[in-house]
């Protein structure tokens, strides 16, 4: 089962966090939405395999290739 989301956040101001995506897992995310890791002191851990990716998608009906974007500071 897919989770679909409507935005992550990991971690605040003085709230430091990990999360673990386990292998196999699909994330959907809504449009306009993001995935943000906010400072050095919380992590995102991808744990998928070759045999079990982690997906990260468009929660769209129909999505276009190439629409999620995103960059690093």
């Amino acid at each position: 089962m897919p989770y679909r989301l409507e935005g992550l956040q990991v971690g605040g101001p003085d709230a430091p966090a990990k999360l673990t995506i386990e292998a196999g897992v699909e994330l959907r995310f809504e449009p306009e939405t993001l995935l943000r890791v906010v400072d050095a002191s919380s992590t995102l851990v991808a744990a998928g395999t070759a045999a079990k990716p982690i997906v990260f998608t468009s929660a769209r009906e129909q999505p276009v290739r190439g629409r999620l974007g995103g960059h690093r500071l």
